[in-house]
Parts: structure tokens; C-alpha cells; sequence
């Protein structure tokens, strides 16, 4: 007759707990692998872009652009922070509006940005988007203050 192991059961009468004891189980360590000689390299991550597409109602794109800084130190590409009277500008176009290509350094660190013309400023003002969860395409839509990170839904925001 084969014998069974199973986990036995204590009961101590001053205290009345019921504890549960069984054996432990170990597993082979596994070996350590061979140290390579060949000497590593830290790889620089390629610069990445974020696509930020923008809406104007009335179809008047001209001078509107974004102002660009590091919310986090390292976030986009130095050649990316503008001052204020050299915004990024929206130069190209698809059905949704105009697109500017904002080149990153990191993929988990936030900028921040304001669509304006001169003075006139849109969206609320200033506005901070973080690529960590890995959106690479954000749409902004005039006069609303969300960001949006599909087309539907800054379509639907429009309705």
C-alpha cells in the first residue's frame, strides 16, 4: 500500500489557532552562465518621434506652431526646444488637419508644449504629454483642451 504525504494539521488548545505545516519543496539551482570577453557597448536608443496632429475649424494654419521644452531633463531632441517666436511649425497634412513631428530622446520622459500664434495662444494654454505608455500619435483639436490619443476619438469630441 503506497503512502501518502499530505500537510498535517495542529491545533493548540490555549490559543485555538489551527496552523498548517507541509514540506517544503526545492528546486536545482540553475548554473550561472559563462561571463562573455567580448567588452559591451551602451547602445544610444535612435531618437523617436511623437506625431501630433492638429485641427483648425476654419481650415487657417498659418503662423501656428508649437512651443516645445523638457518636462523631464532628456525628453526631446535638443534641436526640439524652441523659444518662444520660433515655434515647431505644422508642416505637413492629412485629412484630420496639419501634423508636426516632434523628434524624442526618451520614451518615458514628458515635454511640454503650447500651440500658438504669436500671442494667441490654443488648447488652454500649456499642455504636458508623456510617450511612456507608448502612444507615438496624440491629436489636438482647436479650442478644446483634451489631448486625445486616436483619431475617433478627437473626432467624436467634435460631434
Amino acid at each position: 500500500m503506497a503512502e501518502k504525504k499530505s500537510a498535517s494539521k495542529k491545533t493548540t488548545t490555549a490559543s485555538k489557532k489551527t496552523t498548517t505545516t507541509s514540506k517544503k519543496t526545492t528546486k536545482a539551482k540553475a548554473k550561472p552562465k559563462a561571463a562573455s570577453s567580448a567588452p559591451t557597448k551602451k547602445r544610444a536608443r535612435p531618437f523617436k518621434s511623437v506625431l501630433v496632429h492638429y485641427r483648425r475649424h476654419n481650415g487657417d494654419y498659418e503662423n501656428w506652431g508649437l512651443h516645445l521644452w523638457d518636462v523631464d531633463e532628456g525628453a526631446l531632441d535638443g534641436a526640439m526646444i524652441t523659444d518662444w517666436g520660433n515655434p515647431i511649425p505644422f508642416n505637413t497634412e492629412d485629412d484630420f488637419g496639419r501634423i508636426a513631428t516632434v523628434q524624442i530622446r526618451e520614451n518615458d520622459k514628458a515635454f511640454g508644449f503650447i500651440v500658438h500664434k504669436w500671442e494667441d495662444k490654443d488648447l488652454g494654454g500649456d499642455k504636458v504629454f508623456n510617450p511612456e505608455r507608448r502612444e507615438r500619435e496624440i491629436w489636438l483639436v482647436e479650442g478644446h483642451h483634451d489631448l486625445y490619443t486616436s483619431q475617433e476619438d478627437a473626432l467624436a469630441s467634435m460631434a
